[in-house]
């Protein structure tokens, strides 16, 4: 099997599975063809919930956050802002000392610690 690289690719292998009607783009959709419409309003919440679900290795990132100005109103003492292309954290802190997770708290797209 090649290798799939294109959302247009990954939609007709969806197809197949489902013998759906295989689609030309749905990037942007074809609008004359219902299933590359529906492939195209579900493929970025799918791949986002799939990419959520494992810490998969390709989606990985590791990045070292500064300190936002604002010091949280209350019950922590620092707060860094969750960078935008981040859909979850996998861990905290160094690995041979990892921060456990009553250590701190996500809210509102920030990570507020001690």
């Amino acid at each position: 099997m090649s290798r799939i690289t294109t959302k247009t690719a990954l939609a007709n292998l969806a197809a197949s599975l489902l013998k759906a009607e295989a689609v030309t783009s749905i990037d942007p959709p074809d609008t004359r063809n219902k299933t590359s419409s529906v492939m195209a309003r579900w493929y970025d919440e799918t791949r986002r919930q799939v990419l959520e679900e494992h810490p998969w290795h390709f989606a990985v990132k590791r990045d070292q956050l500064a300190a936002a100005g604002d010091v949280p109103a209350f019950g922590w003492d620092v707060a860094y802002t969750i960078p935008a292309d981040c859909l979850r954290i996998v861990s905290l802190g160094d690995e041979n000392d990892p921060i456990q997770g009553d250590d701190y708290e996500l809210e509102g797209g920030m990570l507020l610690s001690d």
